[in-house]
């Protein structure tokens, strides 16, 4: 079987996290997202089908798992956002379904789910706009890092943005791409690399660099 949850400490199996970081003219910015498995106690039992079905592991110390693990994270990065990609059907629903009631738990972290397939299938990715709108304004109050070139500290993020589906991968992907392009944006705005009135998709230059870099990578502007 694969553990893809939380342990009883409240370490997931797959945490990552993805840091883009932007120079433009003794400018320094970085914007900090993270992923993970869902942090509850479920398992996958590896057969040949293409969806392993996800299990729940009953146990009395579900909440205290929960608990542990964005305890962590409030200590590594402040306020914490929970962005749910996960469906609203079948096993993976009553994944997310169980995940959604331990979150009730917990009225200081704020949980948004947001079904990625039902809203953003076929591709329409753009979709993710309907996430953003929701979002906005906690995302600008997290911010980001900006530093200028004697190493002062202009602008501090205050909190993190963190994303799961289920293996944490194309969902999750796409999503953390898409804000980290919102972010972009309102960074070069700071640097003066963009009008207020401007975002990276006008420009093919930084467009293209963008999507060469992926968000995680360092881009730096000229």
């Amino acid at each position: 079987m694969w553990r893809r949850g939380a342990n009883l400490e409240g370490a997931t199996a797959n945490f990552v996290e993805t840091e883009q970081l932007v120079e433009y003219e003794g400018l320094t910015s970085s914007f900090i997202q993270v992923r993970g498995s869902i942090p509850l106690l479920w398992e996958q039992i590896v057969d040949l089908s293409y969806k392993p079905r996800p299990s729940i592991i009953e146990h009395e110390e579900m909440t205290k798992v929960v608990e542990r693990h964005f305890h962590d994270l409030s200590q590594r990065y402040g306020d914490t956002m929970v962005i749910d990609l996960t469906d609203k059907q079948g096993d993976e629903g009553n994944l997310s379904n169980a995940f959604a009631a331990e979150m009730q738990n917990f009225p200081d972290i704020r949980y948004v789910h947001f079904d990625f397939h039902h809203i953003c299938g076929g591709g329409n990715f753009d979709n993710l706009q309907v996430l953003y709108d929701e979002i906005e304004e906690a995302i600008q109050k997290q911010g980001y890092f900006l530093m200028n070139s004697k190493g002062e500290i202009l602008l501090d993020q205050s909190g993190v943005v963190r994303s799961n589906c289920i293996d944490c991968l194309d969902r999750t992907n796409v999503t953390q791409s898409f804000l980290a392009r919102k972010s972009l944006d309102s960074q070069l705005q700071r640097m003066g690399a963009l009008s207020s009135a401007e975002s990276i998709s006008q420009s093919d230059i930084i467009n293209d660099k963008f999507k060469k870099c992926k968000c995680g990578l360092s881009m730096v502007m000229s």
